[in-house]
């Protein structure tokens, strides 16, 4: 069972998780994309998408995706294009990108992505 205050800390600021805090710190810990070893470099793929219309639609391919690695979920802003430098430009940025999970195996991150599946209508508001 989750607590009501997981992600929280009430000390600092009892509104927001902390990761909407230090969203920018978290993103330029996740982006690789520089990496001189290709191995290492951050991929990037869609998971949903919206369109003109503010629908969403799931998108993710998994052929070629690698199963081994860091895995993290975030929600960018509504027209953003899903590429290597969207961490790069969260870090920067950060405003308007929201990390929601992180994981180091791809069937624990595949049950987060079925989670969020579940409740991605819930984010249309």
């Amino acid at each position: 069972k989750i607590e009501e205050n997981c992600g929280k800390e009430e000390n600092l600021d009892f509104e927001h998780l902390i990761g909407e805090q230090n969203g920018p710190f978290i993103f330029s810990i996740l982006d690789h994309s520089k990496d001189v070893t290709e191995s290492y470099r951050t991929k990037v793929f869609p998971v949903y998408s919206s369109d003109d219309y503010g629908s969403l639609q799931f998108v993710m391919n998994e052929n070629g995706l690698p199963h081994n690695g860091l895995f993290s979920l975030f929600l960018a802003p509504p027209a953003t294009k899903c590429e290597e430098s969207s961490l790069e430009k969260a870090a920067i940025s950060g405003s308007e990108y929201y990390p929601l999970a992180i994981e180091d195996s791809w069937n624990k991150f595949d049950d987060i992505l079925e989670n969020f599946q579940c409740r991605v209508k819930e984010l249309k508001s």
